[in-house]
Protein backbone atom coordinates (compact mmCIF):
# COMPACT_ATOMS: atom_id res chain seq x y z
CA UNK A 1 0.00 0.00 0.00
CA UNK A 2 1.54 3.37 -1.41
CA UNK A 3 0.65 6.88 0.49
CA UNK A 4 1.86 10.16 -0.49
CA UNK A 5 1.39 13.38 1.27
CA UNK A 6 2.55 17.17 1.59
CA UNK A 7 2.98 17.25 -2.24
CA UNK A 8 5.26 13.89 -2.07
CA UNK A 9 7.17 15.04 0.78
CA UNK A 10 6.58 11.81 2.59
CA UNK A 11 6.09 8.36 0.53
CA UNK A 12 5.20 5.52 2.71
CA UNK A 13 5.15 2.18 1.33
CA UNK A 14 3.61 -1.09 3.59
CA UNK A 15 3.02 -4.54 2.69
CA UNK A 16 0.17 -5.71 4.87
CA UNK A 17 -1.89 -8.20 2.88
CA UNK A 18 0.67 -10.41 2.18
CA UNK A 19 5.07 -10.73 3.28
CA UNK A 20 6.83 -9.45 0.94
CA UNK A 21 10.06 -10.00 2.54
CA UNK A 22 9.22 -13.65 2.42
CA UNK A 23 8.42 -13.84 -1.18
CA UNK A 24 11.65 -11.97 -1.89
CA UNK A 25 13.61 -14.84 0.14
CA UNK A 26 11.69 -17.28 -2.40
CA UNK A 27 12.00 -15.47 -5.40
CA UNK A 28 15.91 -15.31 -4.55
CA UNK A 29 16.17 -18.70 -3.70
CA UNK A 30 14.81 -19.75 -7.32
CA UNK A 31 17.11 -17.35 -8.83
CA UNK A 32 19.79 -18.93 -7.24
CA UNK A 33 19.43 -22.17 -9.20
CA UNK A 34 20.74 -20.96 -12.84
CA UNK A 35 23.12 -19.39 -11.29
CA UNK A 36 24.82 -22.22 -9.75
CA UNK A 37 23.73 -24.54 -13.09
CA UNK A 38 25.24 -22.32 -15.30
CA UNK A 39 28.31 -21.38 -13.24
CA UNK A 40 28.19 -17.57 -13.23
CA UNK A 41 30.67 -16.39 -10.49
CA UNK A 42 29.15 -13.07 -10.17
CA UNK A 43 25.78 -14.21 -9.54
CA UNK A 44 26.60 -17.02 -7.92
CA UNK A 45 28.49 -14.35 -5.05
CA UNK A 46 25.77 -11.93 -5.08
CA UNK A 47 23.26 -14.60 -5.03
CA UNK A 48 24.96 -17.14 -2.57
CA UNK A 49 26.41 -15.10 0.09
CA UNK A 50 22.77 -14.34 1.33
CA UNK A 51 21.48 -17.70 0.47
CA UNK A 52 23.86 -19.02 2.74
CA UNK A 53 24.36 -16.32 5.44
CA UNK A 54 21.09 -14.55 5.79
CA UNK A 55 17.87 -16.31 4.02
CA UNK A 56 17.45 -19.32 6.01
CA UNK A 57 17.71 -17.65 9.20
CA UNK A 58 15.28 -15.06 8.52
CA UNK A 59 12.58 -17.57 7.19
CA UNK A 60 13.07 -19.37 10.71
CA UNK A 61 12.60 -16.56 12.31
CA UNK A 62 9.82 -15.69 10.33
CA UNK A 63 8.15 -19.11 11.16
CA UNK A 64 8.93 -18.37 15.11
CA UNK A 65 8.19 -15.22 15.22
CA UNK A 66 5.31 -14.01 12.61
CA UNK A 67 3.99 -11.18 14.71
CA UNK A 68 5.76 -8.05 16.44
CA UNK A 69 7.39 -10.10 18.98
CA UNK A 70 10.88 -8.80 17.77
CA UNK A 71 11.76 -5.54 16.12
CA UNK A 72 13.94 -5.77 12.92
CA UNK A 73 16.92 -4.97 13.97
CA UNK A 74 16.68 -8.18 16.30
CA UNK A 75 15.16 -9.70 13.48
CA UNK A 76 17.90 -9.31 11.37
CA UNK A 77 20.68 -10.12 13.75
CA UNK A 78 18.90 -13.54 14.81
CA UNK A 79 18.57 -14.09 10.95
CA UNK A 80 22.39 -14.02 10.28
CA UNK A 81 23.33 -16.50 13.55
CA UNK A 82 20.29 -18.94 12.76
CA UNK A 83 21.59 -18.53 9.09
CA UNK A 84 25.54 -19.85 10.48
CA UNK A 85 23.89 -22.38 13.04
CA UNK A 86 21.41 -24.03 10.10
CA UNK A 87 23.56 -23.96 7.06
CA UNK A 88 26.22 -26.76 8.97
CA UNK A 89 23.40 -28.87 10.15
CA UNK A 90 22.42 -29.32 6.82
CA UNK A 91 25.25 -30.27 5.66
CA UNK A 92 25.94 -32.83 8.53
CA UNK A 93 22.94 -34.46 7.93
CA UNK A 94 23.50 -34.48 4.27
CA UNK A 95 27.25 -36.28 5.39
CA UNK A 96 24.98 -39.18 6.36
CA UNK A 97 22.86 -40.02 3.48
CA UNK A 98 23.53 -40.88 0.12
CA UNK A 99 24.21 -38.10 -1.52
CA UNK A 100 26.81 -36.83 0.14
CA UNK A 101 28.16 -33.47 1.17
CA UNK A 102 27.81 -31.56 -2.52
CA UNK A 103 26.72 -28.64 -4.74
CA UNK A 104 24.14 -30.04 -5.57
CA UNK A 105 22.36 -32.08 -2.85
CA UNK A 106 23.33 -29.32 -0.27
CA UNK A 107 21.82 -26.42 -2.80
CA UNK A 108 18.42 -28.74 -2.98
CA UNK A 109 18.03 -29.09 0.83
CA UNK A 110 18.80 -25.04 1.75
CA UNK A 111 16.06 -24.64 -0.60
CA UNK A 112 13.64 -27.26 0.32
CA UNK A 113 14.19 -25.76 3.52
CA UNK A 114 13.38 -22.30 2.69
CA UNK A 115 10.11 -23.35 1.07
CA UNK A 116 9.01 -25.22 4.00
CA UNK A 117 9.70 -22.61 6.90
CA UNK A 118 8.46 -19.87 4.53
CA UNK A 119 5.34 -21.97 4.09
CA UNK A 120 5.17 -22.54 8.02
CA UNK A 121 6.05 -18.94 8.56
CA UNK A 122 3.04 -17.50 5.91
CA UNK A 123 0.31 -19.59 7.37
CA UNK A 124 0.92 -18.22 10.86
CA UNK A 125 1.28 -14.82 9.80
CA UNK A 126 -2.19 -14.82 7.81
CA UNK A 127 -3.83 -16.03 11.56
CA UNK A 128 -2.40 -12.98 13.18
CA UNK A 129 -4.04 -9.72 13.09
CA UNK A 130 -3.00 -6.60 10.44
CA UNK A 131 -4.44 -4.02 12.89
CA UNK A 132 -4.10 -3.75 17.10
CA UNK A 133 -5.61 -6.65 18.55
CA UNK A 134 -6.52 -7.27 22.66
CA UNK A 135 -5.52 -10.83 22.87
CA UNK A 136 -3.11 -11.11 19.50
CA UNK A 137 -0.14 -9.81 18.54
CA UNK A 138 -0.38 -7.51 14.93
CA UNK A 139 1.42 -9.52 12.11
CA UNK A 140 5.05 -8.09 11.30
CA UNK A 141 5.13 -6.33 8.11
CA UNK A 142 7.82 -4.27 5.85
CA UNK A 143 6.72 -0.63 6.09
CA UNK A 144 8.71 2.38 4.21
CA UNK A 145 8.34 5.66 5.25
CA UNK A 146 10.32 8.01 3.43
CA UNK A 147 10.56 11.73 4.46
CA UNK A 148 12.26 14.59 2.47
CA UNK A 149 13.32 17.43 4.28
CA UNK A 150 9.87 20.12 4.79
CA UNK A 151 11.87 23.00 4.05
CA UNK A 152 10.82 25.11 1.44
CA UNK A 153 13.80 25.14 -0.79
CA UNK A 154 13.23 22.55 -3.45
CA UNK A 155 17.27 22.26 -3.55
CA UNK A 156 17.17 20.50 0.05
CA UNK A 157 14.49 17.94 -1.53
CA UNK A 158 17.44 17.75 -4.87
CA UNK A 159 20.29 16.90 -2.65
CA UNK A 160 18.68 14.75 -0.58
CA UNK A 161 17.87 12.48 -3.63
CA UNK A 162 21.37 12.90 -4.93
CA UNK A 163 22.48 11.56 -1.65
CA UNK A 164 20.33 8.08 -1.69
CA UNK A 165 21.20 8.16 -5.59
CA UNK A 166 24.78 7.87 -4.91
CA UNK A 167 24.58 5.51 -1.62
CA UNK A 168 23.29 2.90 -4.03
CA UNK A 169 25.63 3.84 -6.36
CA UNK A 170 28.20 3.32 -4.20
CA UNK A 171 26.61 0.04 -2.81
CA UNK A 172 26.68 -1.52 -6.45
CA UNK A 173 29.90 -0.59 -7.28
CA UNK A 174 31.05 -2.02 -3.81
CA UNK A 175 28.99 -5.51 -5.12
CA UNK A 176 30.85 -4.98 -8.43
CA UNK A 177 34.46 -4.56 -6.90
CA UNK A 178 33.81 -7.79 -5.31
CA UNK A 179 32.65 -10.04 -7.62
CA UNK A 180 35.20 -8.97 -10.21
CA UNK A 181 37.96 -11.26 -10.42
CA UNK A 182 41.62 -9.22 -10.27
CA UNK A 183 43.72 -10.68 -12.40
CA UNK A 184 47.09 -12.04 -11.13
CA UNK A 185 50.19 -11.49 -12.25
CA UNK A 186 51.84 -13.76 -14.89
CA UNK A 187 55.67 -15.22 -14.28
CA UNK A 188 57.39 -17.90 -15.73
CA UNK A 189 57.80 -20.92 -13.80
CA UNK A 190 61.29 -23.09 -13.42
CA UNK A 191 61.75 -26.30 -11.68
CA UNK A 192 63.74 -29.29 -11.34
CA UNK A 193 61.96 -32.29 -11.38
CA UNK A 194 63.79 -36.04 -10.36
CA UNK A 195 63.21 -38.92 -12.46
CA UNK A 196 59.70 -39.92 -11.46
CA UNK A 197 59.09 -36.16 -12.72
CA UNK A 198 58.28 -35.20 -9.00
CA UNK A 199 59.88 -33.10 -6.65
CA UNK A 200 61.61 -35.91 -5.35
CA UNK A 201 64.44 -38.56 -5.96
CA UNK A 202 67.15 -36.04 -6.70
CA UNK A 203 70.23 -37.92 -7.51
CA UNK A 204 73.05 -36.98 -4.41
CA UNK A 205 75.87 -37.85 -6.03
CA UNK A 206 77.95 -37.19 -8.94
CA UNK A 207 80.31 -39.59 -11.67
CA UNK A 208 82.47 -38.53 -13.61
CA UNK A 209 82.65 -39.44 -17.12
CA UNK A 210 85.13 -38.63 -19.91
CA UNK A 211 83.17 -36.97 -23.19
CA UNK A 212 85.27 -38.51 -26.70
CA UNK A 213 84.95 -36.71 -29.85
Amino acid sequence: MLYLSSYFRRVKIEWKNYPVDIIICLIWSIAIIPAVLLDIKALRIVLGLPFILFIPGYVLVFALFPGRDIDLIERIALSFGLSIAVVPLVGLALNYTPWGIRLEPILTSLIALVFILSIIGWYRWQSLPIMHHPLKKRRFFISIDLHLPKGESKMENVLTIVLIISILISIFLLIYIIVTPRVGESFTEFYILGPNGKAEGYPTGMESCRLHL
